[in-house]
């Protein structure tokens, strides 16, 4: 899984290389060739990649999803396209409602050791002390 665009050359190497399942967001820009057998050709060139691609929506946001992936549709590891789209959305949440908390986690520990100097924060009962303001304050 990868929250950022990958690159041709990122999905050959998971899909050959490495050989590894892959769920990944591919940049609206990317030529498309749609196969007979609903898989598709991205790229140009020598830089061609056969995959499948699952698009979607977010009507919250008003956001076009395009990712693909080598999970096939049918058999023991086969997924539907809304299975993958849905497993997408929760990874995006997830690490959307994570970096809120990181956040917010960074801003108090922060605003603790503006409190404390650094040398003050070396001992254990100091260091004990930025762990629970930090749950504190995060609940």
């Amino acid at each position: 899984m990868d929250r950022g665009f990958a690159s041709l050359e990122r999905i050959k190497n998971l899909k050959t290389k490495y050989n590894r399942y892959l769920v990944l967001r591919i940049n609206n820009n990317f030529k498309l060739e749609m196969l007979e057998d609903g898989q598709y050709i991205i790229g140009t060139g020598k830089d061609q990649v056969k995959v499948r691609v699952v698009n979607f929506c977010d009507l919250e946001t008003k956001t076009e999803f395009r990712l693909v992936t080598n999970l096939p549709e049918t058999g023991e590891a086969g997924r539907s396209n809304e299975y993958i789209a849905d497993f997408y959305r929760l990874f995006e949440v997830t690490v959307r409602e994570w970096s809120l908390y990181r956040d917010r986690l960074w801003v108090i520990v922060l605003s603790y050791m503006n409190k404390a100097p650094l040398s003050k924060v070396s001992s254990p009962w100091m260091a004990n002390r930025v762990v629970l303001e930090v749950f504190k304050n995060a609940s």
